[in-house]
């Protein structure tokens, strides 16, 4: 455990003098003639037979510095001095010149024990110590100059400790090596300058650099630690583990490498401030490369290794800020890149590149439920099966900022790139940028989430153009696509199905899902744009363009989708499906032309569906019905379903079907339209209150104008049903009932069950138009009427014929509608000869 050697630590000074033992002997500085270390005079003898000048090796002499001496010891140029343990006393100096060399070696404790000053320009090497190398007490200095080396090696336990309240600063090369537990533990100042060398590196166990509480570390240099595949153990620590302050300068370089273990622990309250370089790799730990309990400010930091650890875990309560660039990479499976727990803030400019070699990744960055990512710069998630982002707290991309997180690296993948059950917001002043490449879902929203898409995309070739072969959206939560451009476009990979999983829609709506956009959706080569279960909302200014696709749009049985948008569909395969409640608004308009297939129509209301149209509706050219209804679907007025060139019935009303029509159906109405079916066709129930017209001069519906086959047809009060050309009125079920107006041109016989007092039949081709019963007011004369002539009139001739001495008032109400509807301009009866054409203007 980090803290299980501080308290022999701090009882190594206390305890030095007493285990002073088996040395050839213990000599002291007097500095009684002068400075030099070699100088016999200098030294006096304490206990044993020493050499003077002192010895090393193992038959060496310990040496004490005292702080007393006159004159304090410098081994002069070209000078070598040598001892088998050094003590240098409060108050005591000793200064190693250029070209002057210090070796101690072998001694049975510590090798160095500084309380007082330590200069070298020279090289110092404290090798092999039993104990700890080093061990610098408060109120001491080791201060190595430029072209100074200092090296301290060997040790059975730390090789180099800092005290609280020493000091350690280099200007030329420092050495820490091969301690068999932990290299450095600093509880005080060490400062690397700039253009200096630190290295704590080839130990057995433990850390690399251990920075205590209210300890301080400060490189402008160059800064190592590894264990450079030293003997390594099954045991492995933490690299570097600091609990005080560390500072990286500007141009500085921090390296933490090649360790079987854990990498860089910042423990709370502590700080890492980095403005150079800091580079974690090729570790080996089952928990970390960088663990974040307190404050990291970075300018360059790159965390990349093995082992199946999270590469960087920024912790409840800490604060982890990008001011430039962040690499988070590592090589193994089922492990997040980043978990940020806290607040992790990506600066205006900054990069981060988050992400792995390995397929099989939980996750490039996990943002918990308790963690804040504020991102102004860049954040890149790179490929991997996994998501790109798992989010469960808040995700805020503001400023100039982007937002890449890379399809998956495999095609199998099925997880969603962004996972998100919290926040994400994406402002309108950035970019998201999915650079789409396989077949995983890319956006999923789930429950309760909040998902406010407010920028554009960075598309393939052109902004906005999003091209997969798996799905796009999926949403369980609250979501709005609203993008500065205004549009979004999906296509696939050539030929291929932008989806081809029809449970993996371009845009899937769930249950629980609240989807608002007022963009235009293209879709092109694909397979099922849009399936709602929820809430959708195509607001005023949306439209949908689709291109060569499957099925447009499927509205669940949970779904309730409000629509304002324009939808023009071409060359697709299926249409509308509505098995929930589905709304579109006045001035919207449904164009759909050159499609092939359908469930039961076109637009297909299922049994379940209910169908509120105040739209337009404009079907041209397909091979299929055009408007099928199972549930119930109520055309309001003044909405208009416009029908021509296809191959199936107009409007189909099957068995569980309640149609009611109060708005226009207009069928084979203009140009060389022609459908092969029956304009209406009846097998549930149909009220018409509103307009039907079928064909036009000279063209006529494939089958017949208005057919009931099965349930029943009231035509009501202010119902128009006008047949242009030679087709007819059926009832094949006997239950068709005529309260407002039917003109039926055709030459065969029509026939419908009843014709009550209100109700108005024009027959005029001359076929028979056969009523089962209540023939209407005026009996058997005016019930069935074949003067064509009368409509040379306009609407006053038909008001002629229809009209006897003294009309009554059922009959002045009919006057009334005609009139009504001629100067209202609903509709209009412009006559040729003996013809005449009832239409919307």
């Amino acid at each position: 455990m980090i803290f299980r050697k501080l308290s022999t630590i701090l009882l190594v000074s206390a305890l030095f003098l007493s285990q002073m033992i088996s040395a050839q002997g213990t000599v002291k500085w007097t500095g009684a003639v002068n400075n030099d270390w070699t100088n016999a005079g200098n030294w006096m003898t304490v206990s044993g037979v020493p050499s003077l000048p002192p010895m090393g090796d193992n038959d060496g002499d310990q040496v004490i510095i005292s702080g007393t001496a006159p004159i304090m010891p410098v081994v002069l140029a070209g000078d070598a001095a040598f001892a088998k343990m050094l003590v240098i006393e409060a108050n005591a100096s000793l200064t190693v010149q250029a070209t002057a060399s210090l070796l101690v070696e072998n001694s049975e404790t510590n090798g160095l024990e500084n309380s007082g000053i330590f200069h070298n320009y020279g090289t110092v090497d404290i090798d092999s110590s039993y104990l700890h190398a080093m061990v610098n007490n408060a109120g001491a200095q080791i201060i190595n100059h430029i072209g100074g080396v200092f090296s301290l090696m060997g040790g059975t336990d730390i090789c180099g400790i800092n005290n609280a309240g020493g000091t350690i600063t280099n200007d030329g090369d420092f050495y820490m090596e091969y301690g068999d537990v932990s290299v450095l533990y600093n509880f005080g100042m060490i400062t690397n300058n700039a253009g200096a060398n630190f290295y704590a590196r080839f130990f057995r166990d433990g850390k690399g650099i251990y920075n205590g509480l209210n300890a301080s570390i400060i490189n402008a240099g160059k800064l190592e630690t590894n264990n450079g595949g030293f003997n390594p153990t099954p045991y492995a620590d933490t690299l570097i583990v600091n609990l005080g302050s560390i500072q990286n300068a500007d141009g500085a370089i921090f390296r933490g490498f090649s360790y079987p273990g854990n990498g860089f622990f910042n423990g709370q309250a502590a700080t890492l401030t980095n403005e150079g370089s800091i580079r974690l790799e090729s570790l080996g730990g089952n928990f970390f490369f960088l663990d974040n309990f307190g404050i990291i400010e970075s300018d360059s930091l790159t965390a990349q290794a093995g082992g199946n650890a999270v590469a960087i875990y920024n912790h409840t309560g800490a604060s982890f800020t990008n001011k430039s660039y962040l690499a988070a990479r590592y090589n193994s499976s089922n492990q997040y890149t980043f978990v940020n727990e806290a607040l992790l803030k990506n600066n205006p400019g900054a990069y981060m590149d988050i992400g792995t070699s390995s397929v099989f990744d939980l996750a490039e960055l996990y943002n918990t439920s308790t963690g804040i990512v504020q991102n102004m710069g860049t954040i890149d998630l790179m490929y991997s099966s996994g998501s790109a982002l798992l989010n469960m707290g808040i995700v805020e991309n503001t400023g100039n900022y982007t937002f890449i997180y890379k399809a998956g690296g495999n095609s199998t993948g099925t997880n969603c790139r962004i996972e998100n059950y919290g926040t994400f917001t994406a402002e309108s002043s950035g970019l998201v940028d999915p650079s789409m490449g396989y077949s995983q879902q890319h956006i999923c929203n789930y429950t309760n989430a909040f998902m406010y898409l407010h920028s554009d995309f960075v598309g393939v070739g052109q902004p906005n153009l999003m091209q997969n072969s798996g799905g796009f959206i999926k949403n369980d939560g609250y979501l709005e696509l609203y993008t500065p451009s205004g549009r979004v476009n999906f296509r696939s990979f050539g030929s291929t199905a932008f989806n081809q999983n029809p449970d993996r829609p371009i845009i899937l709506n769930t249950i629980n899902g609240t989807f608002k956009t007022n963009d235009t959706l293209g879709f092109q080569n694909t397979h099922f744009p849009i399936i709602n279960e929820g809430k959708f909302y195509l607001e005023m200014g949306s439209f949908v363009d689709v291109t060569n696709s499957g099925s447009v749009l499927k509205n669940t049985s949970t779904g309730q989708f409000f629509n304002y948008a324009d939808f023009v569909v071409t060359m697709s395969s299926g249409g509308l499906v509505n098995q929930g409640t589905f709304t579109t608004y006045e001035g919207t308009n449904f164009n759909y032309t050159k499609m092939t297939q359908g469930i039961n129509g076109i637009v297909d209301n299922t049994s379940t569906g209910v169908f509120h149209n105040y739209g337009r509706f404009y079907f041209r050219e397909h091979g299929f019905n055009s408007v099928a209804n199972e549930g119930r679907f109520i055309n309001y007025e003044p909405a208009n379903i416009d029908i021509g060139n296809s191959n199936g019935h107009g409007v189909y009303n099957l068995r569980t079907g309640q149609f009611t029509n109060k708005g226009f159906i207009v069928v084979n109405g203009s140009g060389a339209d022609s459908i092969n079916g029956s304009g209406v066709l009846n097998e549930g129930q149909f009220v018409n209150q509103g307009i039907i017209e079928v064909g036009q001069l000279s063209q006529a519906v494939g089958q017949e104008a208005v057919v009931n086959r099965a349930g029943t047809f009231l035509n009501d009060i202010c119902g128009v049903i006008n047949v242009k050309e030679d087709n007819l009125v059926l009832d094949e079920s006997n239950s068709f009932t005529n309260k407002g107006v039917i003109i039926e041109n055709g030459t065969g016989n029509s026939n419908i069950a009843s014709n009550l007092a209100e109700g108005v039949v024009v027959n005029l081709a001359g076929g028979i138009f056969s009523i089962g019963a209540n023939a209407g007011q005026t009996g058997t004369d005016l019930s069935i009427i074949s003067c064509a002539s009368c409509l040379a009139g306009g609407y006053l001739g038909i008001a002629a014929c229809l009209i006897p001495a003294i009309p009554t008032l059922s009959q002045w109400s009919i006057i009334i509608l005609f009139l009504s509807l001629s100067i209202l301009g609903w509709v209009t009866f412009r006559t040729t000869g003996a013809k005449s054409t009832l239409g919307s203007k």
